[in-house]
């Protein structure tokens, strides 16, 4: 998502693209279990953060097959 949002590359496109990579670093960063790096093959949209920021998880998987 975040490449087609470049690509096309409209103002909106470039800062809605941002949003979301800052989201994924935020999840990184802020893994409640891991916090090794990786990212999850499950996050959560609603929430996507708790009230404490941490990401909300769905599953514990990280397929990295998948996610690739």
């Amino acid at each position: 998502m975040i490449t087609a949002l470049l690509q096309r590359g409209t103002t909106d496109d470039v800062q809605y693209a941002a949003q979301l990579g800052r989201s994924l670093l935020h999840a990184q960063a802020h893994d409640p279990e891991l916090a090794d790096g990786r990212l999850r093959a499950s996050y959560e949209p609603h929430p996507f953060v708790t009230k404490d920021t941490t990401p909300y998880v769905g599953s514990p998987s990280v397929y990295t097959g998948n996610m690739a």
